[in-house]
């Protein structure tokens, strides 16, 4: 048999009676009256209110005015329930008129493990000293419009069938209606926002099809229904029975349970998260079904269950998100802003049902209010998530995203990510899988990075990085070398971007790392060609030089020679190459080169100075006779056969000695010395030896005037431009002319290049010279376009030195001169020889290139000279070849020699090159090259070198055909 609550408690409070009832029930109950203030708005009548059990009682209440209010048990007695007394004394001399509330079925004083759907309504009133007044129902309330005479105290019995508190207010009309229009518009302020989400994530889910969105329309609904509930618009516009609203209230509260936890257990994915919570989950989700349709037959229990839910769900989800959200689970950070709201409201709600204290009516909106924020921080959460998946899924998105991770992967770079606060690196596995690490060997602390470092980067790494922390918002490029697994060291470089915190130092590094190992063994390369020659691998003169300044400048030699330089050139070496070819004599080089590394030590030098001359840096035999045995040895060595087409060759060479003493001070002083014996012992004959000795200092001081001179001779204005004239052989007319200089020595008279220019270049006079040499000819070439002017234009070529060629210098005299002169592009042609390209091919092929840009023609002299390999010529971007004398004089005797040069016009053509043949003396050797199809000739044939006003005049008779 099943008892209600209200049994119960009648029981209890009937064997109250049973034990208390000797002091009351003989007697009449008094009353004591409250005074209506009529300033008042609104008063609290609750403490105030006499409550009386109405149970097969008659009850005799004394009035505060002495009169009598006999309630007798009628039909009340088998309903039992409750008496509400209380008296309203009005001391005004006028009428009062008052609105008695009754609020019924209120959050407030519910209880919340065996609540009441419905309590605190009135059945029945009666009054004394006015009335009588009819009982109002609305909402949650009931009202009794009073009118309390002047100087009258109404005394009013109020009953009630359930045995709870009540709640009692009595307002003034005016005040009751304006409170009741706020409470009216917030409610619908806050079930309008309800329902504004509602829709918004419904369309959401139309419009994206995303199951998170339908979710949360769902918990949206229950939430808007029970706000709906609660304030009372399902009774209002349905009018249906307290009790019966008070059972759709649980169920409410029941359906809104079972939404959000079906919410929750999707939004946190518990299935793969916790997949034992995910199961308890559901099964108290099949259960909550259950204790839905509960709440319509037993309402009190199912409203037990359903808070007792309510409480467990809110602090085992809370728990959960907080843990989820701390192992980096997205949806969990995100939902702990609108779960907070939400945990918030429960507590108020749990609070406001505990204790009848609270004022019901206010507590309701505010808890309203708190379920509304955490549904709209809940929405938008959910937006956020589809906006992030919809980007993660869209085509467009996809395939940006992809193509920028191809594009990372294409240029084999690799993403680096480190987070200083919580010292956790991410490092991509492009780069891990590069070392040989397995995925994720380097990610975490940013000490492990460093340790893959190789020992000698680290410090420097690290003090780079603490400065860069220090700025803040900077960007930074490092190179370092990691260790791989195979315990081998790669260089990489490290492009990244600090990004400063609120105290101005960098919270975050993010950027990108690259292998550039080979970027590194280019540029070693790069700069070993630099300093080494390009066929032997020798050491190259600036190298040479430079470790001969430092024997020069030796302290820690006192009781010999700081160092001992022999020089020498080979015999006989280019009959070698008419005999045998360039490739021959490339080997020959190579080949004598491998035996001089083998006869020094390791502190000495053998380097390659010249075509065919090497130096020899000793510095450790130094004394002029250990140095003189060297060089005898050497040259033992060198002349030992080499074998070449089956043949054997006996090469031949001469050294010249000198050695480094205190008075030396330059390294180029102690080179022309061992020159100048090189000369003297080439002068005496073949394979000699030669050690400079004070006599030949005299005949090196004799040089020293001309230096002087030489120095001189630009102030003095005693050097010329000479123009030597190109034919076009096809027609006859002129083409061109090549600039060579002369030097109008006062004491000598006229000197040729051959005279000063290796002593300008010792000097390096050659630079200063070579400027003024191409700022000439550019103003003369200049003047004769406009004399002259041809579809093709006259073009003038100026020899350039290695010196020149390789000083940037020369960019900037070329702006300068074509600036000023405004000629004709590419018809100022820079000479430079075969052999001096091939002396830095890489270096030279760059300064070629920008010389080009500039607007600047380019010409090969001596082709076929050098010891270049064919293949070079189109890395370079010449636009003329000039087949060197030798070829064109031997090409009318010789069939081979005749076969090469066919050969080389062949090759300039199909690389799109104007080819000219120098040195054509006859008109047979003229006939010869036009009909090898060469463009244009040079030499005695057509004029020798004359002076700027001698080629005017020349062009005036030629510029015709």
């Amino acid at each position: 048999m099943i008892f209600s609550v209200s049994l119960i408690r009648r029981v209890l409070v009937v064997c109250g009676l049973l034990l208390t009832g000797a002091a009351h029930a003989p007697g009449a109950w008094a009353l004591d009256a409250i005074a209506v203030e009529e300033g008042a708005a609104v008063t609290e009548l609750t403490d105030f209110t006499e409550r009386y059990e109405a149970a097969g009682r008659r009850l005799s209440i004394e009035t505060p005015e002495g009169g009598q209010l006999v309630l007798s048990a009628g039909e009340e007695a088998e309903g039992g329930g409750e008496w509400w007394l209380l008296a309203l004394r009005n001391r005004s001399d006028a009428p009062v008129e008052r609105v008695l509330l009754n609020r019924h079925g209120l959050l407030a004083g519910s209880g919340l493990f065996w609540p009441t759907p419905a309590s605190g309504r009135i059945e029945r009133a009666e009054f004394v000293g006015g009335g009588p007044f009819g009982i109002e129902t609305r909402l949650h309330s009931q009202r009794i419009a009073l009118t309390i005479p002047p100087q009258t105290t109404l005394t009013l019995a109020l009953h009630t069938q359930e045995d709870t508190p009540a709640d009692l207010q009595l307002w003034h009309p005016e005040a009751l209606f304006l409170f009741e229009q706020r409470l009216a518009l917030l409610n619908g302020v806050f079930l309008g926002i309800g329902g504004v989400l509602f829709v918004y994530l419904t369309t959401l889910y139309l419009l994206t099809g995303a199951p998170q969105t339908a979710r949360a329309a769902a918990l949206m609904a229950a939430g808007v229904f029970t706000l709906a509930v609660s304030f009372g618009y399902l009774g209002s516009i349905l009018g249906v029975s307290p009790v019966l609203e008070g059972r759709v209230r649980f169920f409410s509260h029941g359906l809104l349970l079972l939404t959000g936890l079906y919410f929750g257990l999707n939004q946190l994915a518990l299935k793969h998260h916790a997949p034992r919570l995910e199961q308890a989950v559901r099964y108290a989700c099949y259960g909550l079904g259950a204790v839905l349709l509960m709440t319509l037959a037993w309402p009190e229990a199912g409203g037990g269950f359903i808070r007792a839910g309510f409480a467990l769900a809110l602090i085992g989800g809370s728990l959960a998100a907080f843990r989820l959200a701390e192992h980096g689970v997205r949806a969990a950070q995100l939902w702990l802003p609108g779960l907070f709201f939400f945990d918030l409201a429960a507590l108020l709600a749990g609070i406001t049902a505990l204790s009848s204290a609270m004022n019901g009516m206010m507590m309701e909106p505010v808890i309203a209010g708190l379920f509304i924020i955490g549904a709209a921080l809940t929405a938008f959460a959910i937006a956020y998530q589809v906006q992030t998946q919809r980007r993660r899924t869209d085509p467009v998105i996809l395939q940006a995203e992809q193509r920028h991770a191809f594009a990372l992967a294409g240029a084999r770079t690799s993403v680096w990510d480190w987070d200083i606060l919580e010292d956790r690196l991410y490092v991509s596995p492009l780069l891990e899988a590069e070392l040989g690490l397995e995925t994720g060997a380097l990610c975490g602390s940013e000490l492990i990075w460093r340790e893959r470092m190789h020992g000698e980067d680290r410090e420097t790494y690290r003090n780079m990085l603490n400065t860069y922390i220090a700025q803040g918002d900077a960007f930074f490029r490092m190179e370092f070398r990691l260790r791989n697994e195979a315990d081998e060291y790669g260089w990489f470089a490290l492009q990244a971007t600090c990004i400063a915190g609120e105290e101005g130092y960098a919270v975050r590094c993010t950027g990108t790392v690259e292998d550039v190992t080979i970027q590194h063994m280019s540029e070693d390369r790069l700069l070993y060609d630099a300093v080494h020659d390009n066929l032997t691998g020798l050491p190259n003169r600036v190298l040479f030089l430079d470790r001969l300044s430092r024997a020069v400048r030796r302290t820690d030699v006192l009781d010999r020679p700081r160092a001992a330089l022999i020089v020498i050139d080979l015999d006989r070496f280019r009959s070698v190459n008419n005999a045998f070819g360039h490739g021959a004599g490339d080997m020959m080089l190579i080949t004598l080169a491998r035996r001089l590394e083998a006869l020094v030590g390791p502190e000495d030098t053998v380097a390659r100075t010249e075509g065919d001359e090497f130096s020899i840096l000793l510095v450790g035999d130094t004394a002029p006779e250990d140095a003189y045995q060297r060089a005898e040895a050497i040259l033992d060595v060198l002349g030992q056969p080499i074998d070449m087409q089956g043949r054997e060759v006996f090469p031949a060479a001469s050294a010249g000695i000198a050695i480094c003493e205190d008075r030396h001070e330059r390294p180029e002083d102690v080179l022309k010395e061992a020159e100048l014996a090189l000369f003297h012992a080439k002068r005496s004959g073949k394979a000699n030896i030669e050690l400079f000795t004070p006599e030949l200092r005299e005949e090196l001081r004799d040089q020293v005037p001309l230096e002087h001179d030489l120095r001189r001779a630009l102030e003095r204005k005693e050097l010329e431009a000479y123009y030597q004239p190109i034919m076009c052989l096809s027609d006859g007319r002129v083409a061109g002319f090549e600039a060579l200089l002369r030097w109008h020595h006062p004491a000598y008279g006229l000197l040729t290049p051959d005279d000063f220019i290796p002593l300008a270049e010792e000097t390096g006079l050659i630079v200063e010279i070579g400027r003024f040499v191409l700022g000439q000819a550019a103003h003369d070439l200049a003047g004769w376009q406009k004399l002259f002017p041809l579809q093709r234009p006259l073009f003038v070529s100026v020899n350039v030195s290695s010196r020149q060629l390789l000083r940037h210098d020369l960019i900037q005299d070329l702006e300068e001169f074509l600036s000023k002169t405004s000629i004709a592009p590419e018809s100022l042609k820079l000479e430079v020889t075969e052999s001096l390209v091939m002396e830095n091919p890489e270096l030279a092929a760059r300064m070629l290139h920008r010389v080009k840009k500039k607007g600047a023609g380019l010409s090969l002299d001596d082709f076929g000279t050098g010891y270049s390999s064919l293949s070079y010529l189109q890395r370079f971007p010449f636009d003329t070849l000039k087949i060197d004398r030798s070829f064109v004089s031997e090409s009318l005797h010789n069939e081979e020699t005749m076969v090469i040069v066919k050969a080389m016009v062949t090759l300039a053509k199909g690389l799109g090159l104007d080819v000219v043949a120098e040195g054509v003396e006859t008109d047979e050797q003229a006939a010869k090259m036009m009909s090898l199809r060469c463009d244009f000739a040079q030499g005695f044939r057509y004029g020798k070198a004359m002076t700027s006003s001698e080629a005017v005049k020349f062009i005036a008779h030629h510029w015709q055909h």
